[in-house]
This record gives structure tokens, C-alpha cells and sequence, in this order.
């Protein structure tokens, strides 16, 4: 009579808009124009616009190193067109960028840096065309930043995004395998829920777990400097009901690094709610660095760690890979472009 799959879409469908209208009457409020930077982290949170209509090979039936280098026109034009709203907006608002480009020269040369690389890659045109993609990243920040209370942009944006990506990742890891897990060419499957890539989901998971855990612990420490408004009963469940899924969902994927990333990010998060721990950050950083480096010189705490993760010294290989790589002839200064 009840087939489950249907049901727990339309489930999951309520929820993700209980939650996206739940934060839309949050205060204070925010501009209808934090959208493009959420449909631009979503997207890159999650799969290509391409990607979700099965376009993984590109239009026009080009091959996999074709897309690799060229791109796929309906990404092309969601990017641009994402970019072009972005910088619309900005010229409407005229920011004043002097202060923030003085703040921020180390950053601001390094995005040059990059950029002029192209002329010394092997490949500059797709290095070129990477390079103004990036620059969207830099657009969506400044369309957040020139907001009238960027903060709250900032908050506004992370969570309209988990609200979509999480519940949806749980929805496809369950019901929906056929877009929620992968099978390699070695016959090993794994869990990726909205992306593509085990590992993907894990930054994804990573990320959102980080975010949720600060917002309650700085709820729970009402005395925290740490922005964010006190709120009600409803946010917090709200708040355990993410980690529950993300829970859930590091689970599944077996995603051992993020798990080990997120427990220490967490633990970092927890003891940054001590007054003495946040008076004296630069002595305890120190100090737990040396600790963390005597342990394992005496008990091999590192080897251990990668064995207890299911790894091996090698980290699968990629020490290997990483020998052969810095044996290439690279320029020091500059780099491969």
C-alpha cells in the first residue's frame, strides 16, 4: 500500500522547506540577493548543473579529456550568468573595496599571482578560464560582505545551503541509491548522496558538522564573544537534527579522514569556549603541538591513528605519488602555473 521511497521524497521536500522558511523569519533580515551565492555554493557543494541531468560528458558528445579542458557549455552559462548577477549587484551597491583590498594585500596579490601563472602552464587557456571561474568565488564573498549585516548574510547562506543538501543527501543515500552511491571500476561502492565522490561528501559532511556544533556550543556559552542571536528551543533541535544526519551520513560513507577532521575541529571549537584557553590561545597551540610531537615520538601515536582509520603509512599510495611528483622538474619560484 505505502511505497517508501515516494513518501520519504515528500518528507524530505516539507522539511527542506519548514527549515528554508524557518531561517527566511529569523532576523535580522537579509537581501533576496544572498540567493546567487547560495545557488553558487550549492552547486559547488553538491554536483554540476550539467552533472544533474546526466550531462557528464559534456555537449555536443565530447570525451572525458574534452570536458576536462573545455568545460560544458550549460555550466559555462550557469556560471556566467551567476557572475554577471553578482557583479550587478555590486555596482548597484558601490562598495567601497579600497579598505577591503589594504586588509587583505597578502590575499589580494596571491589571487594575482594566480592569475598571471597562466602564462607559464602547459595548459593556459584552460588555466585562464579556471582563473575567471575562481574569481566568481570572490564575487559571491563581496556580494555577502556588502550586505547590511554581513553576518548574518554569512550564517544565512551556510544553513539555506545545509537545509537543502543534507536532508537531500540522506533522502538519496536511503531510498534513492541510484543517485546516492557509486560503484567504482574496482567493484567497490560507496555513499556520496549529493556529489559524486566519497570524499566529497566528507569535506560536505566536514564542513556543515563544524558549522552546526559552533552554533550550538555558542548558544550554550551565552557569554561567548562569537556572534549569533539566542534563539529559541525550535533552532536548537533544528541544530541536533543536522548533526544527527550528518551523523548518520559520516557513518555510511566511511569517510575516515573527515570523521578524524571534524572530532578535532569539534574538540578545537569546545575548549575555545574557556576563558583562559581564549586569553592565552598562542601558549596552549604551542604547547599541545610540542605535546602531540613528544607523545608520538615515545608511542607512535601517528602510526597508530592512520591504522585505527583503516589506512596504511603510505596513505594509500599517496606518498608514492607525491615522491614522483616533486621529483618533476617545476620551477621553484613560480611553480607549474
Amino acid at each position: 500500500i505505502f511505497d517508501p521511497p515516494p513518501i520519504a521524497l515528500a518528507l524530505t521536500v516539507l522539511l527542506v522547506l519548514y527549515l528554508l522558511r524557518h531561517d527566511l523569519q529569523d532576523g535580522p533580515r537579509v537581501s533576496f540577493a544572498i540567493w546567487i551565492p547560495i545557488a553558487w555554493l550549492m552547486i559547488n557543494g553538491s554536483r554540476q548543473v550539467s552533472q544533474w541531468f546526466g550531462g557528464d560528458a559534456g555537449l555536443g558528445g565530447l570525451s572525458a579529456a574534452q570536458t576536462l579542458s573545455e568545460g560544458n557549455l550549460v555550466d559555462k552559462l550557469v556560471y556566467s550568468g551567476l557572475m554577471i548577477a553578482g557583479l550587478v549587484v555590486l555596482i548597484r551597491r558601490r562598495p567601497r573595496l579600497g579598505p577591503l583590498l589594504t586588509n587583505n594585500l597578502a590575499l589580494a596579490l596571491f589571487i594575482l599571482y594566480a592569475g598571471l601563472s597562466f602564462l607559464w602552464s602547459d595548459f593556459p587557456l584552460t588555466s585562464l578560464k579556471r582563473w575567471i571561474k575562481a574569481l566568481g568565488d570572490i564575487v559571491m564573498v563581496l556580494v555577502l560582505w556588502s550586505e547590511v549585516n554581513p553576518i548574518r548574510a554569512i550564517t544565512a547562506t551556510i544553513r539555506r545551503c545545509a537545509y537543502v543538501l543534507i536532508p537531500v543527501s540522506v533522502l538519496f543515500s536511503k531510498y534513492y541509491e541510484e543517485f546516492g552511491r557509486v560503484t567504482d571500476s574496482w567493484g567497490r561502492s560507496s555513499y556520496t548522496g549529493v556529489t559524486l565522490d566519497k570524499n566529497m561528501l566528507g569535506y560536505l559532511l566536514f564542513t556543515y558538522g563544524l558549522f552546526f556544533v559552533a552554533s550550538l556550543t555558542n548558544r550554550r556559552f551565552a557569554s561567548s564573544p562569537l556572534p549569533g542571536p539566542a534563539r529559541g528551543h525550535v533552532d536548537i533541535a533544528i541544530d541536533v537534527l543536522m548533526l544527527l544526519m550528518i551523523g548518520w551520513l559520516l557513518v555510511i560513507a566511511n569517510s575516515k579522514t573527515a570523521t578524524l577532521a571534524l572530532v578535532i575541529g569539534v574538540l578545537i571549537i569546545v575548549t575555545l569556549h574557556v576563558s583562559s584557553v581564549r586569553r592565552h590561545f598562542f601558549i596552549y597551540a604551542v604547547s599541545g603541538m610540542l605535546l602531540v610531537t613528544f607523545i608520538d615520538l615515545l608511542f607512535s601515536v601517528k602510526s597508530a591513528v592512520v591504522e585505527a582509520s583503516g589506512r596504511d603509512a603510505t596513505f594509500t599510495g599517496r606518498t608514492g605519488l607525491w615522491e614522483t611528483v616533486l621529483n618533476e622538474p617545476i620551477n621553484p619560484l613560480v611553480g607549474a602555473g
